[in-house]
């Protein structure tokens, strides 16, 4: 098994996905590798510029802290996914 690239990039935009009836929920959740039954986690779109200047849209659950202009990773694979926040040197 080979490790999915990681990229980094900058968060331009984060945006909530509207509540949706439950039936669309659990295709939503299902297609985000999630379990089918809906729960309290928010799912958003966070906006990205990728360090190739690529914007791109990535659909997941709410990340805590994470804001418009913080420096993140990219998982890239089957799905692109944001994996966290990534330590700017000098900042707190």
């Amino acid at each position: 098994m080979t490790a999915e690239p990681v990229e980094r990039g900058t968060v331009l935009a984060i945006r909530p996905v509207p509540a949706a009836d439950p039936r669309t929920a659990r295709i939503l959740l299902s297609s985000l590798g999630k379990a089918a039954e809906p729960t309290d986690q928010r799912i958003v779109e966070y906006v990205v510029r990728a360090e190739n200047g690529a914007t791109i849209s990535v659909v997941q659950d709410s990340m805590d802290g994470v804001r418009p202009g913080d420096r993140v990773s990219l998982q890239r694979g089957a799905r692109t996914r944001i994996g966290g926040q990534i330590a700017v040197p000098g900042s707190h």
